[in-house]
């Protein structure tokens, strides 16, 4: 009974934070012509997102991290129903192809996640991989221009933004816990804690490439449809972790994990090849 109930709230958490997303797209949209409703859209669902947040936690709190972790690409068949019906934007054959397999590689990263504890931080590998990655990206996404392929690039960039967040989220955890930057003369003390986790660097580091994600994802709204960018930024959110894991933790990844970030590279692919030609080359959904 407890898997089937983390189950469902591990669904209905990525469902909401998925639609809620799309819902700032819309409200983006509409800002232009009705400022009013078009911002209030837009904090409504931003306050959605919240609250499918504080549903993946409850998930969390009722089963394993791995079960949860393997539903993170489910949101994406409540997203392109939405998507379709409410938002009118054409569904491929080849984007529900796309979606399928990116789930399926979700699965594959989630259920096979090795326990573990959180190793040291090893910090210049960390840094050179998150470097990489945002500059890679800026590139992207200056070369990508204003074309159909842009939202899914600057969606991609906004969920690598969210998932290095999440490596120095963990970065900071382990050092506030050893107390690897700082050593204070009263470190026993609660209040020596408290200022040891304010003074560490990563925790602004975190927070600042958290608000960077989720402003890069609201101009994504603004460069393509919700059925791409959404799940780019989804891709990126799901792989950037356990590879920067690898890289910045030394952590152990299971084979079964890296075939299912082939599998999701692979769904990616399919969701961008040849978009410009998406009229002609695929029967509409």
């Amino acid at each position: 009974m407890e898997t089937l109930t983390t189950l469902l709230l591990a669904f209905a958490g990525y469902s909401a934070m998925n639609v809620a997303q799309a819902g700032q797209k819309i409200g983006l949209a509409m800002k232009d012509e009705r400022p009013g409703a078009g911002w209030l859209l837009w904090a409504g669902a931003t306050a959605g997102t919240l609250l499918a947040v504080v549903i993946v936690l409850v998930a969390l709190s009722i089963g394993a991290v791995s079960l949860v972790g393997a539903m993170a690409g489910s949101g994406l068949v409540t997203l392109a129903v939405f998507s379709n019906l409410v938002m009118g934007e054409t569904i491929r054959r080849r984007d529900v192809l796309g979606i399928v397999v990116i789930i399926a590689g979700s699965v594959l990263v989630g259920l096979h996640a090795p326990e573990q504890g959180d190793p040291a931080p090893r910090w210049a590998a960390l840094h050179l991989f998150v470097s990489i990655l945002v500059l890679a990206y800026v590139a992207g996404s200056i070369a990508g221009g204003r074309g159909e392929r842009a939202g899914l690039v600057v969606g991609g960039f906004g969920g690598a933004l969210a998932g290095a967040s999440m490596l120095y989220q963990n970065a900071t955890t382990v050092t506030a816990e050893t107390g690897a930057l700082i050593e204070f003369p009263l470190a026993e003390s609660l209040d020596a804690d408290r200022l040891l986790d304010l003074v560490n660097p990563y925790l602004f580091i975190w927070l600042g490439l958290s608000m960077a994600a989720f402003f890069v994802l609201q101009i994504a709204y603004g460069r393509g449809k919700a059925i791409h960018v959404i799940p780019a930024f989804n891709v990126n959110f799901i792989v950037v972790p356990v590879v920067g894991g690898v890289a910045g933790f030394s952590e152990a990844v299971h084979p079964l994990q890296w075939l299912g970030v082939a599998v999701i590279l692979a769904g990616t692919l399919v969701l961008t090849a040849s978009p410009g030609t998406s009229e002609t080359t695929d029967q509409d959904m």
